[in-house]
């Protein structure tokens, strides 16, 4: 039976959004937005994967002293909304995020490296660094992925014979600029690229 889906994660202390952070010669305010894909663009992130990417990114992100402030996933990308360190480089945390996620999601589903290979996600990423502003639009962006993606997913089960099968219902140009439109301070040209 498909289902209308779409899986989200946002931090519920309010303050995190705001909040400058601070080291023995520091004070810092870093956001970045962080978006990569799976590997070919293959429509695979389900309810059971979404909810255990979800829950992976969080320990992820406390085992490294990141701040995850929001996800929100499609079925075949990721976005991922945090705070880090100065001393955090950005590619070591993409590395963290995926990596980790990817052993995690085969290690549960063994079914899935048979059926998609041996990488869940695909190689590079996207990321832009954001002001404070700019932190409060990108998370009304990523509480609006529901309306931008629709899709159908059918239950990923435990066993190794069943198979998760997503088909996107991409909107047109028009619905995306009506969804863009809707978040707050943030003129449609700017968020092409997200």
């Amino acid at each position: 039976m498909k289902q209308r889906y779409t899986r989200q994660y946002s931090n519920p202390d309010r303050q995190e959004y705001i909040k400058g952070r601070s080291s023995a010669s520091a004070h810092y305010k870093l956001y970045y937005h962080i978006v990569w894909a799976t590997k070919y663009r293959r429509k695979i992130i389900g309810e059971k994967l979404s909810q255990l990417l979800i829950e992976e990114f969080q320990a992820i992100c406390e085992r490294n002293g990141y701040v995850l402030l929001s996800v929100a996933l499609a079925v075949d990308h990721v976005h991922v909304l945090a705070s880090l360190k100065p001393n955090h480089e950005i590619s070591k945390v993409v590395h963290h995020l995926k990596g980790a996620s990817s052993h995690t999601a085969f290690h549960r589903y063994p079914d899935l490296k048979n059926r998609i290979g041996e990488h869940l996600w695909s190689q590079g990423y996207s990321v832009e660094t954001l002001g404070e502003k700019s932190v409060a639009q990108i998370k009304a962006y990523l509480d609006k992925q529901e309306d931008k993606h629709f899709w159908d997913v059918e239950p990923f089960g435990d066993a190794a014979d069943q198979t998760t099968k997503a088909r996107a219902k991409r909107g047109s140009w028009e619905n995306v600029q009506r969804v863009l439109a809707k978040v707050p301070d943030v003129e449609p040209e700017e968020c092409d690229r997200l």
